[in-house]
């Protein structure tokens, strides 16, 4: 059953947590902590824990079938050892807000952005 505990639109200092899905050595749902982080943009705290330190994240917005995207992953191992590569998933129904991604009723979709972007 899906969580559709959707967040309010993102205040600026406020922590939510949502369920996202990773991709990478480790795949599987995974429990993050979003955060406003201005104008338009929330973003995944505590990278740390899915990322080495120090490495450089990118994220990009994706639609597959009228659904957003937004995926984090490592720039420079996604350029130069794509077999190592960890992508964090967090379903984007509209700016600044974001719902606990459900496995099961978007599977499809990460594998179709997996093929045609990844």
């Amino acid at each position: 059953m899906a969580d559709t505990n959707v967040a309010p639109t993102a205040t600026l200092n406020t922590h939510y947590t949502a369920w996202a899905f990773v991709i990478g050595q480790t795949s599987g749902p995974r429990r993050m902590t979003i955060s406003h982080e201005g104008t338009n943009d929330v973003g995944v705290l505590a990278e740390e824990t899915v990322f080495a330190l120090g490495t450089t994240i990118r994220k990009w917005h994706v639609s597959i079938d009228n659904k957003l995207f937004r995926v984090y992953f490592d720039i420079t191992r996604h350029e130069n050892n794509h077999k190592n590569v960890t992508y964090v998933f967090l379903h984007m129904p509209q700016q600044q807000k974001f719902i606990s991604i459900c496995a099961e009723d978007v599977m499809a979709h990460l594998l179709e952005l997996w093929l045609r972007y990844i």
